[in-house]
């Protein structure tokens, strides 16, 4: 009998109009609605945070310094879900997920391994009678994937896909696929190690001091300026020497020096210089008759003054000879 015959009964159909049968036909077909809608269906989705539950499909891995790499974890499950096909994996087996090329603009930057490539069913993952799961009902079991992103090239936002897919069987024994794809997010960073290090000096003065610690003309200092860092040494930046001018117990020079990270430094040299020559007054005693003689010996004292540097005067000379033209 018919599935009409049997809801209807054979014997009210006996004599009836064709049309009372059209008349029962939306309630067959609303049956067979109700009874696609609820078929149950697995999906394999991936969550790029690395913690359960799995909910997302997308990895961040941040900001990456060029030149250097980041890892990151997804986690993979298998959903009861009535959005795909009716197959359902079969329970207490375990679906293998394997990763393809990663895909995407930047692809080629991305490399996948596996801590755990298998997502195992539980006891009650069955399709029909009172142990059927609820729909939305995520495995306890996961499968876990390594995201390694490595940077390089300018920087910038950088976008690459991975596609997984969950090969397991059905409860007859019929293989089931599913697949699903992550979308890794990172940024490209120039991240050249900053320089903190300001420039140093290593200055010499020429012409050098005496023993007193004076000079009696001006002094150039060379600075000899070093960065670690690297610096910009011209004139402007990290002048190269500089020389002194005036007299005085305290005239210095200065130079200041900025490197490319905008580091600096300011050195200092303070010098002793006398330019000017002493004034030295000499006195004769006795003093010379009004003919500019002397008829005994002559003793001659010196007095000096000078605006610069300490003096030191001699002890008075005795002349004892004859004649013109005696200096002392």
């Amino acid at each position: 009998m018919s599935f009409f015959n049997r809801a209807l009964g054979a014997s009210k159909l006996k004599g009836k109009p064709r049309r009372r049968i059209s008349a029962v036909a939306p309630m067959a077909m609303a049956l067979v609605l109700i009874t696609g809608a609820l078929a149950s269906a697995d999906e394999l989705i991936v969550d790029g945070d690395g913690m359960a539950p799995v909910i997302s499909s997308s990895l961040n891995l941040g900001e990456i310094c060029s030149g250097s790499s980041a890892s990151g974890t997804a986690l993979l499950a298998i959903v009861r879900t009535t959005n795909g096909s009716p197959n359902i994996f079969k329970a207490t087996t375990t679906a293998a997920v394997t990763a393809a090329a990663p895909g995407g603009p930047n692809g080629s930057s991305i490399s996948t391994s596996f801590t755990d490539g298998g997502i195992t069913t539980p006891g009650n993952w069955s399709g029909s009678g009172t142990g059927t799961v609820p729909t939305g009902t995520v495995t306890e079991d996961t499968a876990t994937s390594q995201i390694t992103a490595a940077a390089s090239g300018a920087a910038g936002p950088r976008t690459a896909t991975v596609a997984y897919t969950a090969n397991g069987i059905i409860e007859n024994g019929s293989s089931i696929s599913r697949s699903t794809t992550l979308t890794i997010n990172w940024t490209v960073k120039n991240c050249t190690p900053a320089d903190t290090t300001a420039p140093a000096a290593n200055p010499e003065a020429s012409p050098t001091a005496n023993g007193a610690g004076w000079n009696k003309t001006d002094v150039t200092v060379t600075w000899g300026w070093t960065d670690a860092g690297g610096f910009d040494a011209t004139a402007t930046n990290c002048p190269l020497s500089s020389t002194t001018t005036g007299e005085g117990t305290n005239v210095s020079v200065s130079s200041t020096c900025v490197d490319k990270a905008g580091n600096s430094k300011t050195e200092t040299r303070s010098f002793k210089i006398d330019k000017t020559n002493p004034v030295v007054t000499a006195t004769a005693t006795p003093a010379a008759n009004a003919a500019g003689w002397n008829k005994s010996d002559v003793s001659v004292a010196y007095s000096a003054s000078d605006s610069g540097s300490p003096i030191t005067c001699g002890a008075a000379t005795l002349l004892t000879t004859e004649g013109t033209g005696l200096s002392a």
